[in-house]
Order: C-alpha cells, then sequence, then structure tokens
C-alpha cells in the first residue's frame, strides 16, 4: 500500500483488504482511533462509504508495522547494554 495515493475514498473491499493485511480487527481500528464499532463495521460491509482520510491513517499504520521491528530490536539492543543481559528493567513491562 505504500506509496499508493487515492484521490477519493477507498471501496468496502480495499478497506476490509488492508486491515485483514495489516492483522487489524474491526474492534482494534475502532477503539485505538476513536470510531465506532458500528461504523468501522459498515466501512467493511460497504453500508457506508469509507472516507478518504481513513486511507491515510491505513497507510500510517502500514508504516508504523513496517518499523515496529525496528524499535523492538533497539529497545532490546538498549536495555542489554544498560542492564545487562536478562536484566529486569522498567522496559521489561512495557510493550510495543
Amino acid at each position: 500500500m505504500s506509496g499508493r495515493r487515492k484521490p477519493s475514498g477507498i471501496t468496502s473491499v480495499e478497506f476490509s483488504s488492508e486491515l485483514r493485511r495489516l492483522n487489524l480487527t474491526n474492534r482494534w481500528f475502532a477503539e485505538q482511533l476513536g470510531f465506532a464499532e458500528m461504523t468501522v463495521s459498515k466501512w467493511g460491509s460497504g453500508e457506508l462509504p469509507v472516507p478518504q482520510y481513513v486511507w491515510y491513517i491505513l497507510q500510517l499504520l502500514d508504516r508504523l508495522a513496517y518499523h515496529r521491528p525496528i524499535i523492538a530490536i533497539r529497545q532490546s539492543t538498549f536495555r542489554s547494554n544498560l542492564f545487562g543481559p536478562g536484566a529486569q528493567s522498567c522496559f521489561a513491562a512495557r510493550t510495543l
């Protein structure tokens, strides 16, 4: 999806496909971004048109998902350098 620009809103099929590809549920998308779960469900089923700005949100999530492993590796390296191998720290309970 990266690099593609859409001049208008995306179709329900594209929306549902992108959620699946990013391994996201309707519930997670709705809760994390402040939408009603019913609205997200209707976008996916085609009952409501998907707004254009949702395409940009999906692009951002795609980029964040791509960089997530890099952030985890850097955090892990930082933790072991600072506290020694296997040491517990405030980072241990934090999830990305």
